[in-house]
């Protein structure tokens, strides 16, 4: 007998994994739509109300593939680079991320984007991504009506749980080197390199995400004892600032990094490594040791060889 789903999301006994509960109303994904919402939005289609209990459909013995064929749903979409669900903390993909790159706690989104088409892409499920390229804007994940943070299992439904409307919230303007990140990351994601720079193009998401967290770890006013070390990165609150300081170090490159090791360099005479440079230093020479980090290094290098 085929398996039944109930509306609360709950399988009938006896379940098997080869059993069949294709829902009837099957729509098709979207390009850079995330999985969970693509699956949301499916669910939603066919009667399912909010919040949406992702776990038991995608159960932990199961593939994602799987599943996915049980529902009937497009079994493409794990071909995605960000297939993953938060409640099973595992995704399938090819650049290697980890949960802990991964939003599973906090919805983020841009309003504009929601106002045209309603589908949650899955670059706003990544914690150091905090800005919509397209619309040159921040994304925000606190409701515009109650003003709390929107829990991920509302994810495709396009309101709060207090009933405000996602995609009536005020997003900040983002300037051109904010926008210019996000394209250059969006582009990593999907394995695409247009007008990426030289010296960027090599990296990858993973790379991206690496050098956003050390990058965005100093400023004037920040100059961290352990870079990298981050806490809280699903709240744009914490994410949004990283994201800045990291765009406006490779802001008109090399000129950006250069501007802050001026402001590092405590004092202007030494001749040996500046006391201030040492944190910097590390980052660049230990956490961002890869081959693709190179060009930091050489920034580095020419700014102490001129002064």
């Amino acid at each position: 007998m085929d398996a039944e789903l109930d509306k609360g999301g709950a399988v009938s006994e006896g379940v098997a994994a080869t059993a069949s509960f294709a829902i009837p109303i099957r729509p098709r994904p979207a390009t850079g739509e995330a999985l969970a919402g693509y699956v949301a939005r499916a669910m939603l289609a066919n009667g399912y109300v909010p919040p949406l209990p992702l776990g038991r459909w995608f159960p932990r013995y199961r593939s994602i593939r799987e599943s996915l064929a049980l529902l009937g749903l497009d079994i493409t979409m794990t071909d995605s680079p960000m297939s993953w669900l938060p409640t099973r903390q595992r995704f399938i993909a090819a650049q290697d991320m980890a949960p802990a790159d991964l939003n599973g706690l906090r919805l983020r989104w841009c309003p504009y984007c929601l106002a045209v088409d309603g589908i949650h892409r899955a670059a706003w499920g990544i914690k150091l991504f905090a800005v919509c390229p397209t619309h040159r804007v921040m994304l925000v994940d606190c409701c515009p009506d109650c003003g709390r943070p929107v829990q991920f299992v509302w994810i495709g439904v396009g309101r709060c749980p207090c009933g405000g409307r996602l995609a009536d919230a005020l997003a900040t303007r983002a300037d051109d080197a904010l926008v210019w990140l996000g394209y250059f990351l969006e582009n990593a994601l999907s394995n695409q390199r247009n007008e990426t720079p030289a010296c960027f193009a090599i990296m990858n998401t993973v790379d991206w995400l690496r050098l956003i967290r050390y990058l965005g770890s100093f400023a004037a006013d920040n100059r961290p004892k352990r870079p990298g070390q981050l806490a809280n990165a699903h709240d744009m609150a914490v994410a949004g600032p990283i994201f800045k300081r990291c765009a406006a170090v490779l802001e008109d490159w090399p000129r950006g990094l250069h501007k802050l090791l001026h402001i590092l360099r405590e004092r202007p005479d030494e001749t040996s490594l500046p006391r201030g440079f040492r944190q910097i230093y590390w980052a660049l020479y230990q956490n961002l040791a890869g081959q693709q980090f190179n060009f930091l290094r050489l920034a580095l290098e020419e700014f102490l060889s001129e002064h």
